[in-house]
């Protein structure tokens, strides 16, 4: 009890003492070796913080390029989307005046095909007509032959009648003519 008493009171505040030095130099060594890794770390960290805000500002550059590209191109969407719309009134235009071409072909092909009807019609009498006047022609040639005949046997028979009226006023001039003539009247007078 006594070795106890004294280990107690002596021996264990050196003992305390010693443990607690020993404690502390081995904590201040991990305590160094932690703090040195922990700056490590950390000068690791600001590295990479500096590495990231590095990129942040390349990307930020990048976005800001992308966002005047985006922006160009919106420009460009809405320039195209404007001559998109006025192509659209043109081909809309266009269409309508392709279909009133398209009526005014349709009616000018009815038109077309009534003239050609007509056109039909026309020489159809066209023909009858040539032919009337071909057979007009011809008659009218058999008639001028027969006029010509007519003519001659007209000519003829003038010359004849001239033959006979100068012989019928040979007859009158002659001598028997005039001795006769009192015996004419007599029979003359006999008759009625």
């Amino acid at each position: 009890m006594a070795l106890k008493d004294s280990f107690n009171e002596h021996n264990l505040e050196k003992e305390f003492d010693a443990l607690r030095y020993e404690l502390f130099s081995y904590q201040k060594l991990f305590y160094n070796e932690g703090i040195v890794s922990s700056l490590d770390e950390g000068k690791r960290a600001k590295e990479s913080l500096k590495q990231k805000s590095d990129e942040c500002l390349i990307l930020n550059d990048e976005l800001n390029r992308t966002k005047e590209s985006l922006h160009v191109k919106s420009e460009e969407l809405n320039q195209t989307k404007q001559a998109l719309h006025v192509k659209t009134q043109e081909a809309q235009e266009t269409k309508h005046a392709l279909h009133v071409k398209s009526e005014e072909l349709s009616q000018t092909e009815q038109s077309l095909n009534q003239k050609n009807d007509e056109c039909s019609i026309l020489n159809d009498e066209l023909q009858s007509k040539e032919q009337e006047l071909s057979q007009t022609k011809h008659a009218l040639h058999v008639k001028s032959e027969e006029l010509n005949r007519t003519k001659q046997a007209l000519h003829v028979k003038g010359e004849e009648l001239s033959k006979l009226q100068s012989e019928l006023a040979d007859i009158y001039m002659s001598k028997s003519w005039r001795i006769t003539r009192p015996l004419r009247q007599i029979m003359r007078k006999l008759r009625k």
